[in-house]
């Protein structure tokens, strides 16, 4: 099995068992024409592990299914962006040829990526309701990649190598989902990418113990109670028999499971800080907890973390949670 299909199939498997209702939202691959189809418009040819992932999988027709993105573009979607951003360019030259903030500003490191606002060779294949996209760039400068996966704002224009490869990318993705660090669609943190001991955290969590079934059971329930749009919910409507907090109770059973592992004798250290990771995601995304910032539960994670190994996967999580909610 190639590296492409291996990291969709966890994938799959984890929004079969965790989200089943978002695992039916990745669309089927695309044929063989629609990828040639796609090409001829663009004018480019695709790397080959960006053609076998789309023949998995033709994008998603549901929001926040790959790596938090609003939306995982089709070939279709993904060659309009392009097309959109073709005119743009052509009707502003001088703006398409800007260079981008990192060189005006010097405010990141020098990126393998050409020094302009936007250039034709970038494939936008996710985007949200602020026209950001990542892409995938078939132009890198020396010491790129072709095919490395851009994150481009529409203000700022290209900052960011976030990958080699799509298959970095998926691979990655599967490593973190079996990791745990996915709670509801959007992950809270937007530097899940630059974890360095996502591998230890991996362990940890796939990790045979007695509350892993509870912080299984939660990590599901947060996914299949989360909103489709403003007006529903996807799953839990109907348990609830239309109550109209409906949400609210699903929300308020999600919290309950991470406290009762809290409050478990034989919960394992690793399992209460999955625990408090758990809850303040939930809180976070959920209560605007940045707006009215309870502090108290992070402050316990933090001294519990505290008397840890320095070389333990929790503190970096720790600090990035610092960084959003006090500093």
């Amino acid at each position: 099995m190639d590296m492409i299909a291996l990291a969709w199939r966890r994938i799959d498997t984890w929004f079969e068992t965790f989200a089943p209702a978002d695992a039916k939202a990745f669309l089927p691959g695309a044929v063989p024409s629609e990828i040639e189809a796609a090409e001829t418009r663009l004018g480019l040819t695709l790397p080959e592990d960006v053609k076998a992932s789309y023949r998995i999988h033709n994008g998603a027709s549901s929001e926040g299914l790959l790596m938090g993105r609003e939306r995982f573009c089709t070939l279709e979607q993904m060659v309009g962006w392009w097309e959109m951003m073709r005119d743009v360019s052509r009707q502003d030259p001088a703006w398409a040829q800007r260079p981008p903030i990192w060189v005006r500003e010097s405010i990141n490191p020098s990126q393998p990526v050409q020094p302009t606002s936007w250039h034709l060779a970038w494939l936008p294949f996710t985007s949200n309701i602020a026209r950001d996209h990542w892409c995938f760039d078939l132009a890198p400068l020396s010491g790129g990649h072709i095919g490395q996966i851009l994150e481009w704002d529409h203000d700022m224009g290209p900052f960011h190598v976030l990958f080699t490869s799509f298959e970095e990318l998926l691979s990655t993705y599967a490593d973190q989902l079996e990791a745990g660090l996915y709670v509801q669609h959007g992950p809270p943190l937007n530097q899940l990418r630059e974890l360095t001991h996502l591998k230890e955290r991996h362990v940890a969590f796939q990790q045979s113990t007695p509350a892993k079934p509870l912080l299984q059971q939660a990590i599901s329930l947060a996914w299949n109670f989360r909103f489709e749009d403003d007006a529903s919910i996807t799953s839990y409507d109907m348990i609830f028999e239309g109550d109209p907090s409906a949400y609210g109770k699903a929300f308020d059973a999600c919290t309950t499971i991470y406290q009762k592992v809290l409050q478990m004798h034989e919960a394992t250290l690793d399992d209460r800080f999955f625990a408090y990771y758990g809850l303040i995601s939930l809180y976070m995304q959920q209560k605007g907890m940045l707006d009215n910032p309870d502090l108290s539960l992070f402050e316990e994670w933090e001294a519990e973390a505290s008397n840890m190994p320095p070389a333990h996967w929790v503190h970096e999580e720790v600090a990035f949670w610092k960084e959003w909610l006090i500093e």
